[in-house]
């Protein structure tokens, strides 16, 4: 199941390369200011290609690293990414991005663990409307 700390992955539950470097609360924050900045002004945008804001890349690129890698601590950063969340908008965000790619890649053995994080999170809930699945959720 998820960590019982809250749903907040510990330092330790994420130890693949940049991931391990930083802290939850620094990678959901770069995560969230990177996309900030991605919609920013064509002097932000440049900024971002090249690799500025340094903790703006570094949480964007930690972040879909976990996703990549999997698991319960990967599933566990999508609701501080919620929890950070600037907006209740910005909750569609996290859902056609992070979650979209974990599920894509991990689903279905993590459907356990996101049914029963949805039960419990209303903006996780929300998140999963924006995730396509193209079907692989269909009980066989």
């Amino acid at each position: 199941m998820l960590p019982a700390e809250g749903l907040r992955p510990s330092a330790s539950a994420l130890h693949t390369g940049a991931v391990a470097d930083l802290e939850t609360a620094d990678l959901v924050d770069g995560w969230w200011e990177y996309h900030r900045l991605a919609s920013g002004t064509r002097l932000q945008r440049k900024a971002l290609e090249a690799g500025l804001p340094e903790a703006a890349v570094a949480g964007r690129d930690a972040v879909m690293e976990a996703m990549d890698a999997g698991g319960p601590a990967a599933l566990s950063l999508v609701p501080a990414l919620l929890e950070a969340a600037p907006g209740d908008d910005d909750v569609a965000l996290v859902g056609a991005g992070p979650l979209e790619e974990l599920l894509h890649a991990h689903g279905l053995s993590l459907r356990p663990d996101v049914e029963a994080v949805a039960r419990q999170h209303e903006r996780f809930r929300r998140a999963l409307d924006a995730v396509w699945l193209d079907g692989q959720w269909a009980t066989p």
